[in-house]
């Protein structure tokens, strides 16, 4: 590299124009820029010093330093005076030090510089500007001459590895995707961009935000460039060129590559960075990285590691929220297996997986007509493939199979006539998208097999599959209508719409007979379409309008043909994973037999909420295989003996493998249940599932009873499932609500009145909301607004609201009762709780291998977690104020007499009935008349230690009959059985429960309420 010439010189004169600039007055950041590019590229000779406004007002660096072509770094440049160490803090500057190999940072007068985020030791300093004056510093060209040629010198690092690979491309897909959002948001988004934002909208995702296209559209480019640069045979790599080098196995991606790597890309601010991501691929070691992809152990998928790795540097709550975790092979291989195994077994498909038998079904056309079509009668879909780990491994299954029989040769033609016919699968995420057909793709070419000897390189020429058409993989949203017709588009993303009319020609007409995978895990799902909450709860349309008269028989929101009514657990049934469940019964429904086998946490297992989902499974299929491998950190899991239970994933739910099977002549008659528990680490948990597949376990039977029908063993607890549960005794305000949530307490809650003062205070005090979340957690929902909230405390009418409630055991502390603190106040029962009252907190179940102690008393508000800190609490109000204003939920036929203090019991009249025939004790409401005298005393024909029938007791034993949800066990068990058993077998002398004798005057006393 050429000495620069005569830096004193060029720098006298680059400080001569600056300094002038700023004794004029007006000089910005960008009135030096023409200065600065002149001064780099005569200190960097044959340099180029590139400053596009357009660049730096969307996120990109202000300048790119080439020479011949060749990108040598960037340039951020602020304005004078600027500090340049609290902009190394920034997370702008972060981002590009974590993304840009090498970069400079300049405030026009002093220089630092970064070496893949590291900053150089060396620094130029060339002169101090102190508002009238300009001091010039003699080193400081000696210094700039030095730092300029280390920054020309610096040679990118090799990349030797796919891990360092998948790190240094997400670095810069990130800043891609930050500069295309800002330009999104800023309305000054190319043609290009905003038409393929419309086209997604419009065919795939019709409520894509901004934020999320950019996101895909990132990814898009990143794992395109990739995927085009693992097929890429010879000359030099870039751009321009990638769509000629992805295989036509993905014709989605290689025809977007066409729009969006063209000319029109060359006027995108982020150009560069795209350029940058093709050089970063054209410097790597490929052959090397590919030797990683083609592992010998067969126990690990480093194409999903490589995944994992970039989305991990790239985004890592993106990770989390989206639920992209690695399917560990042992759990596919568990499953794929298994599944060819019952094929075998129940259907007579002696291939099991490998069977080419074909069928006909009747579809549409590319001009709507109805059609017959041949295809393969065993059809296997992935409706969430992700990177396509559960069809690399089928695949894997069927190849060695082929190598170990004397058919080895016809492994090739096998799979051109049959296998990529029989294999689909459905993934809504780009990303992933491109790495399922990159590794399926690989892995038919035999790059996934090992080719360090000769003999194996044969092996794997011999096994090499060259495809000359499509993989069935399609980007769609599985959960959407199949029958709703796709919009079709025309012009350069035309493709985008083909490939929807497809994937929604398989969703509604094509006769799947094996739905297997992991599908997505989210509580808060971002699935909310019409058609698949139908399916959910059996709601009926007609011409686009519900019709209530009818429902479909086996929704999960329904038991025996009566709606579950719980309020609060409702929209767990709502979550991802019950979705997709609910999505793959139907299609085997629809196609009249086959299996369906997925990983999903086990909560629905055993769950009240889920009681009408395991009804409805036990209705479609004949046989049910639940295993269930627990880890769930959430609930505390240990194995039987104390020892430690892990999971297979890195989540904290536990999860469950089920596998469900219905025969080709399912005639309703009772499904059966098998389940087995696997407890213990990790380790132990993958060599369980590598040994055994579904016909070598020894599987207990158990035997699902209504009207729960639990998938787990129950010892016999009749009677006390015949007693009143909680939700019954206290059933006159309604559902059970539990405590407040107030999503962020940091804000909303403190230790004493003046401190949540000063909470408000401080969030008043603040300009914007991005400044107010730096002092404070706050709320992430809907429900909640930091405009309304500020405006609420700047109208001082908090103050009347400020009250205590109960956050924790013996732990009382201060809240503001208004949805703009609190948010979710639950007023059905708080409400009442700002009076003078009493309540019983219990929650519905407890989490862990522990006893039951979960219940407690309060004369104030709860939070929904002033019980334990795992389960959420419910509140349980010993009186309603129905005429202060509360949004209680009285009836009639539920109301007791309003006292002088305009308040009403909330105990159901059934449970005092009852009571008063256990104990002898007659029950008065204040103001009121006694309900009914005290019963005759109790005898061995009366005692309620008999059974209960007609003739002993007000309440007939609740039956399938006579009552529509039995027994009541949503609330975990905890029902009153507990207590009063232990005083009514004093048959003698009848005395008051000792929970009731505790309660405070204002409480019950000798059964009446005072």
């Amino acid at each position: 590299m050429p000495t620069p010439p005569n830096p004193t010189i060029l720098v006298k004169t680059y400080l001569d124009r600056v300094e002038k600039d700023l004794k004029a007055g007006r000089a910005t950041e960008h009135t030096h820029r023409a200065a600065l590019s002149t001064l780099l590229e005569g200190m960097l000779s044959g340099a180029h010093a590139t400053n596009e406004p357009k660049r730096g007002k969307y996120g990109a660096p202000d300048y790119l330093i080439t020479r011949d072509d060749v990108t040598l770094g960037y340039a951020e440049a602020k304005d004078v005076g600027v500090s340049l160490a609290e902009t190394e803090k920034s997370e702008q500057l972060g981002r590009y030090r974590a993304a840009l190999p090498n970069l400079l940072l300049t405030d026009y007068l002093e220089f630092r510089w970064y070496v893949d985020g590291e900053k150089r030791q060396a620094r130029a300093l060339l002169g101090e500007w102190d508002g009238h004056k300009l001091t010039r510093l003699p080193m400081g060209p000696a210094d700039l001459a030095a730092l300029l040629t280390g920054f020309a010198e610096q040679k990118p690092q090799p990349i030797g590895s796919a891990l360092e690979l998948a790190r240094r491309m997400a670095r810069l897909t990130r800043l891609v995707h930050d500069v295309a959002l800002d330009i999104l948001k800023q309305r000054e988004a190319s043609d290009t961009l905003r038409g393929l934002l419309a086209a997604f909208r419009e065919t795939i995702l019709p409520s894509l935000t901004e934020a999320e296209f950019a996101d895909m559209y990132a990814q898009t480019l990143a794992y395109g460039l990739f995927a085009a640069r693992v097929d890429f045979k010879g000359g030099h790599f870039t751009r321009q060129g990638a769509a000629h080098s992805i295989p036509r196995t993905n014709p989605l991606l290689q025809k977007l590559f066409y729009t969006l790597t063209g000319p029109d890309l060359d006027e995108e601010p982020y150009v560069t960075l795209i350029d940058d991501l093709a050089a970063l691929l054209a410097q790597a070691d490929m052959a090397e990285i590919l030797t990683e992809f083609g592992t010998s152990d067969r126990q690990d998928d480093p194409i999903v590691h490589f995944y994992e790795t970039f989305l991990a540097q790239y985004d890592p709550k993106l990770r989390e929220q989206r639920g992209v975790y690695y399917t560990p092979t042992p759990v596919v291989d568990y499953i794929v297996r298994s599944v060819d195994a019952l094929l075998k077994r129940d259907f007579g498909l002696v291939d099991g997986l490998g069977d080419t038998g074909k069928t006909t079904f009747t579809t549409s056309d590319d001009r709507g007509q109805r059609v017959q079509k041949e295809v393969p009668r065993l059809l296997i879909m992935d409706p969430a493939t992700g990177t396509g780990t559960f069809p690399f491994q089928i695949i894997r299954l069927l190849r060695d199979r082929f190598a170990a029989s004397a058919n080895a040769g016809q492994w090739p033609a096998y799979v051109r006539e049959h296998l990529i016919h029989a294999l689909y699968g459905f993934e809504l995420m780009m990303a992933p998208y491109a790495v399922a057909h990159l590794k399926l793709s690989m892995e038919l070419e035999g790059l996934d097999m090992p080719g360090e000897t000769p003999e194996q390189r044969e092996q794997r020429q011999d096994q090499a599959v060259k495809l000359g058409e499509r993989l069935n993989i399609y980007l769609t949203n599985t959960l959407d209508d199949p029958g709703h017709e796709a919009v079709r588009l025309r012009g350069p993303f035309q493709v985008i719409s083909d490939e929807a009319v497809v994937a929604g020609r398989i969703k509604a007409d094509y006769p799947i007979m094996v739905v297997l995978g992991n599908p997505p895990y989210s509580g808060h799902s971002a699935n909310k379409g019409q058609w698949i909450d139908d399916l959910l709860k059996g709601t009926v349309r007609m011409k686009g309008k519900v019709d209530k008269a009818r429902r479909t028989p086996g929704n999960y929101y329904e038991v025996d043909g009566e709606q579950i009514k719980d309020r609060g657990g409702l929209k767990w049934l709502q979550s991802d994973e019950n979705k997709f469940i609910r999505w793959a019964q139907w299609k085997i429904e629809q196609n009249g037999h086959g299996i369906v086998a997925f990983i999903t946490p086990h909560i629905y297992l055993d769950g009240p909420v889920f009681r009408g989902m395991r009804q409805s499974l036990l209705s479609s299929f004949d046989e049910i295989y639940v295993l269930d491998l627990h880890g769930n950190a959430n609930r505390k899991e240990r194995s039987p003996d104390g020892s430690k239970d892990e999971n297979v994933f890195d989540i904290k739910q536990g999860v469950a493998i089920s596998i469900f099977v219905r025969r080709i002549d399912l005639q309703n008659k009772k499904c059966v249940v098998y389940k087995q528990d696997v407890y213990g680490l990790r380790g132990e948990k993958y060599k369980y599932l590598f040994e055994n597949d579904v016909l070598t376990i020894q599987w207990k039977q158990i035997n699902p009873e209504p009207p729960r029908f639990p998938f787990k063993d129950f010892e016999d607890n009749q009677t006390y499932l015949n007693w009143h549960s909680v939700k019954d005794i206290y059933s006159p305000y309604g559902d059970p609500a539990p405590g407040i949530l107030t999503t962020h307490d940091s804000f909303a809650i403190s230790l004493s009145r003046e401190g949540i003062i000063e909470n408000l205070e401080k969030l008043s005090a603040t300009h914007d909301e991005a400044s107010a979340r730096k002092i404070f957690k706050l709320c992430s929902q809907d429900q909640w607004d930091y405009s309304s909230a500020r405006s609420y405390i700047q109208s001082n009418s908090y103050t009347s609201s400020i009250t205590e409630v109960l956050y924790r055991p013996f732990d009382l502390r201060f809240t503001v009762y208004d949805s703009n603190v609190a948010v979710h106040l639950r007023r059905r029962v708080s409400d009442n709780m700002i009076h003078p009252n009493i309540s019983l907190i219990t929650n519905k179940s407890v989490e862990g291998r522990k006893d039951w102690e979960h219940v407690f008393l309060s004369n104030k508000p709860v939070t929904h977690h002033s019980l334990s800190i795992k389960e959420i609490n419910y509140q349980f109000p010993l009186y309603l104020y129905p005429t202060r204003g509360g949004s209680t939920l009285l009836t009639p036929t539920t109301t007791w007499p309003i006292d002088a203090q305009e308040r009403t019991p909330n105990l159901s009249k059934t449970f005092i009935v009852a009571l008063m025939n256990a104990t002898g004790l007659p029950f008065r409401a204040a103001g009121g008349e006694a309900l009914a005298e005290p019963p005759q005393p109790r005898t061995a024909q009366n005692s309620p230690e008999q059974p209960r029938t007609a003739q002993n007791s007000p309440e007939q034993p609740r039956t399938a009959q006579n009552s529509p949800e039995q027994p009541r066990t949503a609330y975990g068990g905890i029902y009153a059985r507990r207590r009063i058993p232990l005083h009514l077998r004093r048959a003698t002398q009848p005395q008051l429960p000792q929970p009731l004798r505790r309660l405070p005057p204002h409480g019950l006393s000798a059964y009446s309420v005072a």
